[in-house]
Order: structure tokens, then sequence, then C-alpha cells
């Protein structure tokens, strides 16, 4: 279709569609035109633009005051010396863009017929709907093109004759008419860009001759071209013997600033290597670039250098556990931390941490000190980071030390390591934490032993307390002995010699202990981490070791190696199987007898059989008043023609004491608490019989549950009461009088009934 052809088609089909919509009355007019707006040439004027440039061309409309139903661009040009294109300057178009702008909203009319581009020439044909009208000046519609020759001067021509309705014409609303009265030609000047007018390079980062760059850096600079603008798609950028350019695998980032339409008269680049740079290490940036007007003659090579920074920081540790300065850490700790090579400031990684230098050395008092390296069994090490070197610049150390650290004690650490400079950065660093005290305190070596009768009227109580770990709190010991506490500086105090490590514990007691009288001790103490312990035992004052001259029913002793027990006492001595049995003033061999509170007194878990004194050997009965059960742990009494026999259970293979108080005689004021000590079986099933050594009244039973490791007292709990009666002996004599007075009674009874029978027979 030739332009002529055109002309007609857009121009017959606009008036037509305009005379349909609008049928306002005519008015007249003025000066209504088209014209180009080509403005800020690149040149020596505004007109004159540099080969291979891209530029930006406005049409302009105005209807002076007129209102326009539509109207009609015709625009004739050579494509040899220039070609439209869209936006990006580099496609060829097929239209121009409608208005101002690529978006569509600022159009100046609401439809746009006959949009296109040819070889020749640009049309475009606008009208609005019914109603609307378009009155002022605006851009009507806008295109891109290159400058292709150096042809000098160069029209970009409208196809105007005025008073002609085939070629740009303005419709005039209502009436249709062609109201354009002139479209107005543009001449460009195509010129070469000026040969020696090269492009140049600013703003280079690092600098040229920059010494201690990070080599974490990106390397960025301004390529400038003050006539034709930079060719950004020609441009070479050269580092490390990479190649960057503006696309492709290996390319760098830019952002091209344009003036004049589209002139580009500087591009910023980046280039961010995939990798950093190496420490200490010379770089060559090769630049190589082109202008977009004389890219053979106006060609740019250039070349600059940096140096990059050094190594020089030693590898540090953190991630620290136990932490510097940490409290209470268990003694079984291991420790770990991590050791890193990273740049400060900066964070990036260094060369990395020479593994084989690494030493650890742990100490603590009373511990020792031990150094582990790289290969040691407790000595692990994981590689974490690697550096873009490929060298590892960050391991996690963990030392399992052997044994476990003493408690409440200073744990010293000491971390030498190198990095893989040359020659090395060194860390030598150190820290500390202090073990945890868990432990309770523990007392021994009691005088008189625990649960014996060995106390003398006027005698002390003396034991030892002792702490491992932080010692132990001598203000919060305190013994309840016979009623009364004693502390260290109350109203009743202790004597005490030692440390906080071991004490040595004296207890005069205010009062005179009583002959013949039980009574319990319990000590409570604290060590200085507040770790308590508790321990509660029996004691029992008895008459004393009678002299062979004090015993008169001792005389057949032949000396006074021997002791005697008198009758009356009550203290009661457990005497072992196959030592000779207790006979009523006889002396008993004091090597056979076992007076020690570990006595097992179990028959399930023991093969010894317990006899005890009688005191009272009249036969008895027994009546249990109640049973309870606490924590799972049971007694049941029960009794035979002279023995009191106590069973129940326990946890397996546990230690307990029963405490047993005559009730009856300690309402009197007498003392009089019996202690055995017994032990579970494996099943935990206990039993202890003893003879009767009970008084008549009530008696409580009470189980004291031991500490397995020390013997303290972990629980005490009352499980069971019982009566204990005189049981009456049977007068069989009597009962044979009677039943012969009975018999008598009876056949003299039955005389007499057959002697008044016969009476009265006669």
């Amino acid at each position: 279709m030739n332009i002529e052809k055109i002309k007609t088609i857009a121009t017959s089909a606009t008036l037509i569609i305009i005379g349909i919509f609008f049928v306002l009355p005519a008015s007249a007019s003025a000066l209504t035109s088209f014209s180009f707006d080509v403005p800020e040439g690149q040149g020596a004027s505004n007109n004159e633009f540099y080969t291979g440039r891209c530029v930006r061309a406005d049409v302009l409309l105005d209807t002076d005051g007129h209102d326009a139903g539509g109207a009609d661009l015709i625009i004739n040009y050579s494509n040899t010396d220039i070609q439209i294109v869209e936006s990006d300057c580099a496609t060829p178009a097929t239209t121009i863009y409608e208005g101002a702008s690529e978006a569509s909203g600022d159009e100046l009319f609401d439809n746009h017929i006959f949009n296109n581009v040819n070889p020749s020439s640009i049309t475009l044909g606008a009208y609005n709907n019914f109603g609307n009208v378009y009155n002022g000046s605006g851009v009507y519609a806008h295109f891109y093109f290159l400058v292709l020759s150096q042809s000098g001067s160069y029209d970009l021509d409208f196809d105007f004759t005025l008073g002609n309705t085939l070629d740009c014409n303005l419709s005039e609303a209502g009436t249709g008419a062609d109201i354009l009265e002139q479209a107005n030609d543009y001449t460009l000047n195509l010129v070469p860009d000026p040969i020696g007018d090269l492009p140049y390079i600013t703003d280079q980062t690092p600098a040229d001759g920059a010494t201690d760059v990070a080599v974490t850096s990106n390397v960025s600079l301004r390529i400038n071209d003050d006539a034709s603008g930079v060719d950004i798609a020609n441009t070479t950028i050269t580092l490390d013997g990479i190649n960057y350019t503006s696309s492709g695998p290996n390319s760098f980032s830019y952002t091209c600033h344009t003036t004049n339409f589209n002139r580009v008269d500087y591009c910023d680049i980046t280039i961010n290597p995939s990798s950093n740079f190496n420490y200490g290490a010379l770089y060559l940036v090769d630049v190589d670039t082109y202008d977009l007007g004389e890219p053979t003659a106006n060609h740019l090579s250039v070349s600059y250098s940096f140096t990059t920074e050094t190594d020089n920081d030693s590898p540090y540790i953190y991630n620290l556990n136990p932490g510097s300065g940490a409290t209470n850490v268990a003694t079984n700790s291991n420790i770990s931390f991590n050791i890193g090579d990273i740049a400060n400031p900066g964070g990036y990684p260094g060369l990395g941490v020479d593994l084989s230098s690494i030493q650890v050395v742990v100490s603590a008092p009373g511990w020792g000190s031990q150094t582990y390296i790289n290969g040691d069994s407790e000595f692990n090490a994981i590689a974490n980071s690697a550096n873009d070197y490929g060298d590892v610049y960050d391991y996690s150390i963990e030392i399992n030390p052997e044994s476990d650290f003493p408690q409440n004690t200073i744990v010293s650490i000491q971390v030498v390591a190198d990095d893989l400079s040359s020659p090395a950065n060194v860390l030598n660093t150190s820290y500390s934490f202090t073990t945890t005290d868990t432990d309770q305190p523990i007392c021994s070596n009691f005088s008189p032993v625990k649960n014996s009768a060995a106390m003398s009227s006027n005698g002390n109580i003396i034991f030892e307390c002792t702490d491992s770990g932080s010692g132990i709190n001598i203000d919060s010991l305190s013994v309840l002995l016979d009623g009364n506490v004693y502390t260290s500086n109350g109203a009743n105090t202790f004597d005490y010699s030692g440390d906080a490590s071991a004490y040595t514990i004296t207890i005069d007691p205010v009062n005179e202990i009583v002959s013949q009288y039980a009574f319990e001790v319990v000590i409570d103490v604290n060590d200085f981490n507040n770790n308590s312990a508790r321990y509660s035992y029996g004691l029992a004052a008895g008459t004393g070791a009678a002299t062979c001259e004090e015993c008169e029913e001792c005389e057949e002793c032949d000396d006074c190696d021997q002791e005697c027990e008198p009758e009356t006492e009550t203290i009661i001595k457990y005497i072992e199987k196959e030592s000779t049995d207790y006979k009523d003033g006889n002396c008993q061999d004091l090597e056979s007898s076992d007076t020690s509170p570990s006595q097992n007194l179990t028959e399930s878990a023991s093969e010894k059989s317990i006899f005890i004194k009688t005191t009272d050997p009249t036969s008895f009965t027994l009546e249990k008043i109640n049973e309870m059960l606490v924590g799972g742990e049971n007694i049941e009494v029960n009794s035979t023609e002279d023995q009191v026999i106590f069973t129940g259970t326990a946890s397996p293979d546990s230690s307990f004491t029963l405490m047993i108080e005559s009730l009856a005689t300690k309402k009197q004021g007498i003392g009089s608490t019996l202690i055995l000590n017994g032990m579970a079986d494996q099943t935990g099933n206990w039993k202890i019989a003893i003879k009767n050594v009970f008084t008549q009244g009530m008696h409580d039973v009470s189980l004291i549950l031991n500490n397995r490791e020390d013997g303290s007292q972990l629980d005490k709990k009352r499980l069971s009461q019982f009566e204990v009666k005189t049981k009456k002996e049977i007068c069989w004599l009597c009962i044979v009088i009677i039943f012969l007075v009975l018999l008598n009674i009876i056949q003299f009874l039955t005389r007499n009934s057959k002697k008044n029978k016969n009476v009265a027979n006669q």
C-alpha cells in the first residue's frame, strides 16, 4: 500500500467518524499546528546528533483554542539515515508511542487507529468518544530513532498541504472540518563523533595504586564520553584474568546515565568477584571500551592496579562452654569453644587456623595440669567453615578430660594457636570457671559410736564433719542433744577446731546424762553452697562396768579383765549365736560380745540370731493396738511364748533403724528407748526377733531410714504401737481342790437323796 493510499484511508476514516459523533457548529480557527521537539543536540548545536546515537523525538499538537474531535499524522523519513526503534534503542519499531510516555493514560484522544511504521513513513490516527473533545497543546505522540549516517542535514517532514484532508489534518468537533493550519518540519544535522574524542574512566574504587585493600572488596569505576556516548554493549573489563562484560557468564552490573534524550554521557560499572581476593596480592584492572559515534577511532584501552591487605589478625576463641567466669559448673563437664580466624574489622575469613598449632592447657588445684593437642583421644576438632582458598578458618574444639574436676575449684584454660599467615599471627589467651559443690557435708568418727549404750553420765560427744567442696558453714551446724540445741555461738555452744574443710566438734552436755537413759542426737549441717545433711541416731547411758569387788554374784570371776552384768541392767547387749548365752549372775567374755551399732539384726539378711536379756521373765501377752503403712514401708508386731517379733518391708538392701519407746515409763520421766539396726534383703523383706525385754504398757515403734552412703538419717516414720500385758498363770491345784469339793458335795447330796426315799417307803 503506497503512502497516498494510506493518507486517503486514514483521513477519510477519521473524518467520517468525527462527522458522526460531533454535530456542534464550526468556529473560526487561528493557528493550529503539528510540530517536532528534538531538544539538546549532542554536538555543537541543539540539532546536531552524532552517528550511532539514539534520540527521542516528540510530536506536538496545538489546537489553538479549538475543540478537536480527532487528528491524523503522517511523517515522511528515510530509513537509510535513521532507524525508528523502541525505547530500548535496539529493537526496530513497528509502531510509535501514543502520548508523552510509554505507559497509557496521558494520550490527547480516546482512541487511536492506523499506528504504523514502515521504511519511509509513520502514520497515526486518533479520535475521541462521543461528547469528548480536546482543546489545548501537548504531546500527540513520540518515537526513538538511531542515527545511521553522517549525511549532515536531514529533515523530519510532516506530509501536509493546507486544506488537503488526505494528509496531516485536525478535525474540528461538531463539523468535522479540517482546521490544521500548519505542520513545522524539523531539520537534523547528522554528524560524525569527533575523532580523538575518546571515552575516559573516573571514580575507580579501589583507586589506582591503592594498598591495604580489603580482600572482600568489589571493583567499581565510571566510563565517561562527552560526545556520542558510551558503548556499554562493547565494553570489557579484565580483572585477575577474568573478562567481565555487560552480559554473559561473567558479567558486571552497570547503570548508564542519559541526557539529551538517551545520550549516554557515563556508565557506572561494578564487578563483584565470585571469590575474595588473596591477601597481600597485586591486582591489575584492564578497561576496554568504545564510544557510539566512532567505535573504531574512539577506542579506549587503559589499565590500573591496587594491592590487597595482609592477614595481620590473630585467631580468637568464642562460644566458650563453660563460659569465662562461669560458676556452679558440673565437675564432669567437657570444655568446648570455637576458634576462628576472622579479619577485624571486617568480619570476613582470614587465611585460616593452623590446627596442628592448637594447644589447650587445663589446670585446677588438686587436679593438676594437662595439655591437649590435635590427635589426643580427649581432643576433638570439627571443621566448620572454609575460606575461598580452601583452608578452614573456623573449628569447634571439645576437650573431654579423663577425670572429673574437684568441687568448688577454679579451673583455668589457656589456648594457644597460630593462623596460616607467614609469619603466623599467634593467639595466646586464658580464661577460667568455677566448679559446683553438690555433695553434702559428711559427719563421721562419732564418739560414743552411734546407737550405742556407751555414753557415760558426764562424758562428751565428739564427731567430725568434713566437706570437699565449698566448705562447712560452722554457723549453720546445730546439734539437738537430750532436748537442748547446741550451736557455735548460741545459748548452748559446742567447741570446734579445724577449718571449713574439716571440723572436730566437741559437746559437753549442759545436763548430766541419767544412767540407764536413752536419748536421740540430731545433727544438722550445711556447706557454703547450701548443701545440707542430717544425722539422727540414738545414744544411751548404761550403769557402767562393774568390778569384781562391786559385784557380789561375780565371785566366780578369777580376775577383773572380765566385766559383770548386773541383773538389773536394762541396757541391751547383742550377743552372737556362737557366744555364751546370758545366765543370771555369770560373767560374760567381752571378746564374744558385739556392741557395735552396725550389727546386722535382720535374720533374713544375716545368719546371726539375736539373744537379748529378759528383764521380766514372767509370761506375757501382746496386743497390737494399730498398724500404719507409710511410704511403702510397713511393720507387723507379733509374739511367741517369750519373744517379740518385728517383720516388715522396706527398699531392697536398705538399712534402717527401729526405735521402740516405752510410753508408760516415758510418762514417769524415765527414759526407755530401744534402738535396733537392721537391713532388708534383696526382696525388701526383713525380720527382727528378740526376747521379751518390755515392761507392761504401751510401746511405740518408729522406723528410721538411713542413707546407705554415710549412715545419715533420711526419714523417720511412726509405724506401729503395741501393748504388753502380764499373762495370768492357771492355778491347777486350786482347780483340783475345787473339783474334789464339788465331787464330795455331789456324793453327799446323792446319799441324802437315797436316805429320804428309804424313809418315805417305810
